[in-house]
C-alpha cells in the first residue's frame, strides 16, 4: 500500500501540472447516444499519465492517427456492452506509449477504511458510486508499447484478421478490461515469489476459488509450484494451478462444464515449460480467450462466461444481446431451441424474426469438444462483425440445421 501513498500525495501537482496541455480527447457513445467514455490521448510532453514504480509513466512515442482510431474502436464496444449507471458522468480513461514490447492497463482501488473489499475508480465511476476519484485525472489508464502492431483497417470479425501483428483494438479492448475489474491485488509479502493478497479482495478476488474450491481470503497467502511461499493449511493452494472465478451468472452460462471461469498462476509455452505469470491471477484463462495470457488467443472479444463475471462484478449487461446461448461442455448430443434475434428496448425479451443488430453478436457459441447441435431456432444476425453462429470446440463438433442462420455477407 505505501506505493498508493505516493501517488496520493503526487497526484495535486501532476494534476495541476497536466491541465496546461492541449492534450487530445475524444467522447465515446453508446449505440442509443449516451456518453460513456472519455479517452484523453497523451502524446510526448504532454506530462503523466499513469502510475508506475519509481516515477509515473509519460509518453515516449506518438501514437499515429490509425492507431488512435483503433484504441477508439476498443473503448466504443466496451460502451456498447455495458450500460452506465444513468446519472454518471464520463469515465475518463487516459492512454499514452512506453518503450517496452508490452501493453498494461489498471485502475486504483478504493476501499473504505474498516472494509475488506474493493472496487476500482473506473468501477465506480460507472456503477454510479461516484466519479470524484482519479488518478491523474481519469478513472483509468492504459499504456500501449513498441509491440508489432497490425496496420489493417479495422473492420469487426470474431477473430483477427490478419497473421502475425497483434491486434491492436484486442489490445485496447483487453488492456481496458483490467481498470474495469479484472485484475488482483496482490503483493510479493517476503521476497520475489511470495504472492499474498492485498489486505483487501476486488471484484475478481472476492469470486476467486482454489484448487480445492475454497474462496479467497483478504490477506492471505497464495501457494503455487513455482511459488516461494512455505506451506500454509490456511493458504490460497493454487498448487495444481486450478483455481477459478465462481459466480452466480458465471454458474448460468457454464453449468455442469465447468466450476467456474479458470484463472492461473503459471505461464505455459509453446513446448510445455511453465514460468511465475507475476500478475498473479489477473486473467481469465479460457482456451485462446483474449483476456487471456496465453501465446496464442485467436478471440477479438469476450466469450459469453467472460460477460458473465462482469455482470458478477455487478455490471448491468444485457447478454443476451451478444449471445443467443453458449456450449461450454463436452461429448453431448443438444436439441438447441434458443433463438437469435433484436432485442426490445428494455433489454428483456427477442424480438422474434427481427435481426440483432451486436457488433458482435454471437447466435450460438460452441466452446466444448466432440459436441453433436441440432439447431432448432432461427439465429438472426445483421451486426458489422456478428455471425450467427461460430465455434471452437475441437476435434470436431456437428452443426444440423433445422431453421434460419442468417448473417451478413463481407
Amino acid at each position: 500500500m505505501k506505493k498508493l501513498k505516493i501517488f496520493a500525495l503526487m497526484l495535486p501537482f501532476v494534476c495541476a501540472a497536466n491541465s496546461s496541455f492541449a492534450l487530445e480527447e475524444r467522447t465515446i457513445y453508446s449505440p442509443t447516444g449516451e456518453s460513456v467514455f472519455k479517452i484523453r490521448f497523451f502524446d510526448v510532453g504532454d506530462g503523466a499519465f499513469m502510475s508506475n514504480w519509481p516515477e509515473p509513466l509519460q509518453s515516449t512515442w506518438n501514437l499515429d492517427r490509425l492507431q488512435k482510431e483503433k484504441i477508439t474502436n476498443a473503448v466504443s464496444y466496451w460502451a456498447e456492452l455495458i450500460k452506465p449507471d444513468p446519472d454518471t458522468l464520463l469515465a475518463v480513461i487516459n492512454v499514452g506509449t512506453f518503450e517496452d514490447v508490452n501493453a498494461a492497463g489498471t485502475s486504483d482501488p478504493l476501499t473504505k477504511p474498516d472494509s475488506f473489499f474493493s472496487i476500482t475508480q473506473l468501477q465506480a465511476a460507472l456503477l454510479g458510486v461516484g466519479d470524484e476519484w482519479r488518478t491523474f485525472d481519469s478513472h483509468a489508464q492504459f499504456v500501449m508499447g513498441k509491440m508489432n502492431f497490425d496496420t489493417v483497417p479495422y473492420i469487426p470479425s470474431q477473430q483477427p484478421r490478419h497473421d502475425g501483428p497483434a491486434d491492436l483494438v484486442g489490445t485496447a479492448f483487453h488492456e481496458l478490461a483490467h481498470g474495469l475489474g479484472v485484475l488482483n491485488f496482490v503483493w510479493e509479502a517476503k521476497g520475489p515469489a511470495t504472492p499474498h493478497f492485498e489486505s483487501f479482495l476486488g471484484s475478481l478476488g472476492q469470486g476467486l476459488r482454489d484448487d480445492n474450491g475454497n474462496p479467497a481470503r483478504p490477506g492471505q497467502a497464495i501457494l503455487c509450484s513455482l511459488c516461494n511461499n512455505p506451506y500454509d493449511p490456511d493458504a490460497f493452494d493454487a498448487r495444481k494451478d486450478q483455481a477459478y472465478f465462481y459466480g452466480e451468472n458465471v454458474s448460468e452460462v457454464l453449468g455442469d462444464a465447468m466450476p467456474g471461469v479458470p484463472v492461473r498462476m503459471l505461464a505455459y509455452k509453446f513446448t510445455g515449460e511453465s514460468r511465475l505469470d507475476n500478475n498473479y491471477m489477473s486473467h481469465f484463462e479460457l482456451k485462446n480467450s483474449m483476456m487471456s495470457h496465453q501465446f496464442y488467443r485467436n478471440y477479438t472479444t469476450f466469450m459469453e462466461a467472460e460477460l458473465a463475471v462482469l455482470q458478477d462484478f455487478g455490471y448491468d449487461i444485457d447478454r443476451r444481446n451478444f449471445f443467443g446461448s453458449s456450449v461450454y461442455g463436452n461429448d453431448q448430443y443438444l436439441e438447441n431451441n434458443n433463438g437469435y434475434f433484436k432485442r426490445n428496448r428494455e433489454g428483456t425479451a427477442y424480438l422474434p424474426g427481427q435481426y440483432n443488430t451486436a457488433t458482435l453478436g454471437l447466435g450460438l457459441h460452441v466452446y466444448g469438444d466432440r459436441n453433436t447441435i441440432v439447431q432448432q431456432a432461427d439465429l438472426l444476425s445483421e451486426g458489422a462483425g456478428g455471425p450467427a453462429s461460430g465455434w471452437t470446440g475441437r476435434p470436431i463438433t456437428l452443426l444440423f440445421l433445422k431453421a434460419r442462420v442468417c448473417m451478413p455477407m463481407v
